[in-house]
């Protein structure tokens, strides 16, 4: 892996929006919300993100959902039919 492909690369809004498969305002939101960080902002106010922090944003949320499945799927109260549906 060369450097400009490792995980100090920088990337612009519209490369993070598609490494997640949302909207570039989507990650806008993120970075408003503190859930992803941008490394630098630009002196025309755009945001560029390390490729690494991307990756581990995303490892985060991956464990956050399979955490929250797990955990629903653990409740002791929680029973469903045959079809899943909540009974």
């Amino acid at each position: 892996m060369t450097h400009a492909e490792g995980a100090d690369r920088l990337l612009r809004t519209r490369e993070v929006a598609d490494m997640f498969g949302v909207d570039a305002s989507t990650v806008n939101r993120w970075a408003a919300a503190g859930k992803i960080r941008p490394a630098v902002v630009t002196l025309g106010g755009e945001s560029r993100y390390r490729r690494g922090d991307v990756l581990a944003a995303i490892e985060q949320a991956m464990h956050e959902d399979a955490e929250a499945t797990r955990k629903d799927n653990t409740d002791p109260h929680l029973t469903t039919d045959l079809l899943g549906r909540p009974q």
